[in-house]
């Protein structure tokens, strides 16, 4: 499968669309992403998990809160991680320090069976929250669970997760796909990431003038950097801005 069905986004720093998934920029409560996922991409076989596919019947991820004494603290999360043959129990989160809404399992338990623990390490397993959300408004997770090393390769496998709904296990729907960037060429990312970014900057009353580039026609990279200059000048200010304040000194919230 071509890298045109594959995830991608438009990132307005470094000016170029990315492959894979961006990881939010705002900080989401970790109350906020509790539920019951099923995976819906997988990026080791570069293919959409779609319902009813062989195998896939009950895999998927479930985080809830175990509140110790009314309050909710990451290393009281519990869940559980299901995929095809592996099956493991989540306990514990810790946040990593690198970057805001990604947490690493403090510990996999992977005793189900002989196959998981001699696949699944117990630790270095991440999870993401992504920046792009579901029709429900539920951010995507990303999970990427740690194999360990095969001789000079690191194994292991990135699965995208969707978060379950009353009505079940749907899929991604043609906007889902559309906001991770799946089945659509660079261009059209690229073009669609500058107009949110330009919405986004708008709505927020920015001076700084935003030009896109629309026409898809105009191929000069010299005519697109300088077109987009003003995009990365206004976005890098407001990331250090939700930076700066992300990074104040705050009372911890522990509520759920």
């Amino acid at each position: 499968m071509s890298r045109y069905d594959s995830p991608k986004y438009w990132d307005p720093i470094q000016q170029r669309v990315v492959d894979g998934v961006q990881v939010a920029i705002d900080s989401v409560p970790l109350r906020d992403i509790f539920g019951s996922y099923r995976w819906v991409w997988n990026d080791e076989a570069t293919e959409e998990i779609h319902p009813g596919d062989f195998g896939c019947e009950n895999t998927g991820l479930v985080l809830k809160a175990s509140k110790r004494g009314g309050k909710l603290i990451p290393s009281s999360v519990r869940g559980t991680f299901d995929c095809y043959q592996l099956h493991a129990k989540v306990k514990g989160f810790r946040q990593i320090k690198v970057g805001r809404n990604i947490w690493e399992i403090k510990y996999l338990d992977t005793s189900h069976d002989q196959y998981t623990s001699e696949s699944v390490m117990e630790d270095g397993n991440i999870v993401r929250v992504l920046n792009m959300n579901d029709d429900d408004g539920h951010p995507f997770l990303e999970f990427e669970w740690n194999g360990g090393w095969s001789g000079c390769a690191q194994v292991g496998a990135a699965l995208i997760a969707k978060r379950e709904t009353k009505g079940g296990w749907t899929g991604l729907s043609d906007a889902e796909r559309k906001r991770l960037g799946i089945g659509m060429s660079y261009e059209e990312v690229r073009r669609l990431g500058l107009k949110a970014f330009e919405a986004d900057l708008h709505s927020e009353g920015s001076p700084v003038p935003v030009a896109t580039q629309t026409e898809a026609t105009q191929t000069d990279s010299a005519s697109v950097l300088a077109a987009a200059e003003p995009v990365t000048v206004a976005v890098k200010r407001k990331l250090e801005s939700k930076m700066e304040e992300d990074d104040r000194p705050k009372k911890l919230r522990t509520d759920a």
